[in-house]
């Protein structure tokens, strides 16, 4: 099967070409395409119906939630001329975040072998009272503590006592609750979810669902919300409209 460019030819009668705006300019025709066919109108060969009516009708199709998108136009100049209108654009969307956590966590373990040790510090040097006491070859905490020879508000000599105790230690893994575990990550997800639809935007309804494999625990929030999409912006030489990109993997705006 060919196809030439010339099939889509029509014929366009010059009289019916407008060669100046309506006035008022909300009274110009409005085309109405019904492609379900629940509107009254004419109805179409292949399903739905069309209808004819003034463009101030406008109002009577559009619903709370819809979105209004408008552009650059041709002017009957050939050129492009803005529309220079200002608007902002919200839509439902459905979001859909993903986290993941481990169902353990490495916990210390005191070992045996803990070392303690003592000094002198006298002004800036110190004196060690010990000779090879370190641990080698192991992970350690070391705890310091220093007891100034002192009486608070009497008197206060140059030197103090200093202890050290070393204590090695092993890790193992420790089991995390896995209630526990989910609570914490869908707070995180839906702090996500607040951050990526912005200030404005508003979370009307979400479910989360959580499945554990190999130790790891995933939950997965689906979100539906009410968010500004894009916004008509001004610029030095026109009036244009910017939409915002995709928020993330899974964004999507309703129809």
């Amino acid at each position: 099967m060919s196809m030439r460019t010339d099939d889509f030819d029509y014929t366009l009668p010059e009289e019916l070409i407008a060669q100046a705006p309506a006035e008022p300019r909300d009274s110009c025709r409005l085309l109405v395409v019904d492609r379900k066919g629940s509107q009254a109108g004419t109805p179409l060969e292949h399903g739905g119906t069309v209808e004819h009516r003034i463009f101030r009708d406008i109002i009577d199709y559009i619903e709370p939630g819809d979105v209004l998108v408008s552009g650059a136009v041709y002017d009957l100049g050939g050129g492009v001329r803005p529309v220079c209108a200002r608007a902002e654009i919200r839509a439902r969307t459905r979001q859909e975040l993903t986290g993941q956590i481990a169902l353990t966590e490495s916990e210390k373990q005191s070992a045996r072998g803990g070392r303690t040790r003592w000094a002198l510090r006298v002004g800036k040097k110190r004196i060690n009272f010990y000779q090879n006491s370190g641990i080698s070859n192991a992970e350690c905490d070391k705890i310091t503590c220093e007891y100034p020879f002192a009486i608070r508000g009497v008197f206060a000599l140059p030197f103090s006592l200093v202890r050290e105790r070393v204590q090695p230690y092993r890790t193992a893994d420790a089991p995390v609750s896995a209630d526990a575990a989910r609570a914490a990550l869908e707070q995180a997800l839906l702090q996500q979810l607040r951050e990526t639809i912005g200030a404005d935007g508003t979370i009307l309804a979400y479910e989360t669902a959580a499945e554990v494999t190999g130790g790891v625990l995933t939950v997965t929030l689906t979100a539906e919300c009410e968010q500004e999409i894009g916004r008509a912006q001004a610029t030095p030489d026109a009036e244009f409209l910017q939409l915002r990109p995709p928020a993330g993997e899974g964004t999507t705006a309703d129809d």
